[in-house]
């Protein structure tokens, strides 16, 4: 009875034994998982990813120690990633086909902010940096999104504001990009925008979708700032009348006055911000078009 017990015993421990050594065996002949070598190479791998992305960043959308994005010649820098890449490849097409042809250079700029400067500044900025438009022909102009700020401007070379004025910029602003905007279809409005600004500035009226009305706006400024201007004249003659009066002037030397001179007075428009916003060699802005918001 005792001998069967122990056999029994022993038959037991080596069946639970022998599967434990056997399993124990096979790991100790797996081949190691080498975990830090595999992971050390996929770091590296990940870091030579991360930089290749990092350097085509840097090298496409590189800003100056102003913070104003450096010139590709692509004439779309798409800083805010507002663009699709299909988007973006069509818009470069169109600038560039427009350039060669015509010689007129549109730029397309989307930020993600401004940092708090005003967008029509920062607009004027850039388009003094790259100088758009022809050496003394001005023909450029330039399409600026600051994404987070949700805010818009279009500025025109000394060149080209005469036709594509501020009244029409303002228009492309208000009846293109503000509803394209709102509406989720930034590309779209964006490319929709340069056409008209380019059909506008060419007189290609295949190209323009706002609607002509646009030059009521422009009598509208242009009477008021005429109704400015007489308003100015009135006020003058009454007050050289009054002075003529006290005998602050005698009856000869009335020619001597100009009378404040009503061709420096400026309305409201940007166009009319005269030689500041100059700078020398290449396309040249005195700050014309408009600024807008969604």
């Amino acid at each position: 009875m005792k001998k069967r017990f122990v056999f029994a015993a022993a038959l037991i421990l080596l069946t639970v034994a022998v599967p434990l050594a056997s399993a124990t065996q096979d790991l100790s002949v797996m081949p190691p998982l080498n975990l830090e070598p595999r992971t050390e190479s996929a770091q590296q791998g990940a870091t030579q990813q991360g930089a290749a992305r990092l350097e085509e960043t840097e090298q496409t959308f590189r800003q100056d120690k102003d913070g104003l994005y450096e010139w590709t010649g692509s004439f779309v820098i798409d800083a805010a990633g507002v663009l699709s890449a299909s988007e973006r490849a069509t818009l470069k097409d169109f600038l560039l086909k427009l350039n060669d042809e015509t010689t007129v250079q549109i730029a397309v700029l989307t930020v993600p902010t401004t940092d708090g400067e005003p967008i029509h500044d920062f607009a004027v900025r850039h388009f003094e940096k790259w100088q758009l438009g022809q050496k003394g022909v001005d023909n450029g102009a330039l399409l600026t999104v600051a994404w987070n700020d949700r805010t818009l401007d279009i500025t025109t070379g000394d060149g080209t504001e005469g036709i594509l004025t501020d009244a029409k910029c303002g228009r492309i602003i208000r009846d293109v990009l503000t509803p394209a905007f709102r509406e989720g279809r930034q590309g779209e409005g964006i490319i929709s925008a340069v056409k008209n600004m380019a059909g506008i500035i060419t007189k290609d009226d295949s190209l323009v979708s706002v609607s002509a009305t646009d030059t009521e706006d422009e009598e509208t400024e242009d009477e008021d700032l005429s109704w400015d201007i007489i308003k100015i004249a009135i006020a003058i003659i009454i007050i050289i009348q009054f002075l003529k009066g006290k005998g602050f002037f005698s009856s000869s030397g009335g020619g001597s006055y100009r009378g404040g001179s009503s061709s420096s007075f400026r309305g409201s428009s940007r166009g009319s911000s005269g030689g500041s916003y100059r700078s020398g060699g290449g396309g040249r802005t005195s700050g014309g078009g408009a600024s807008g918001s969604w």
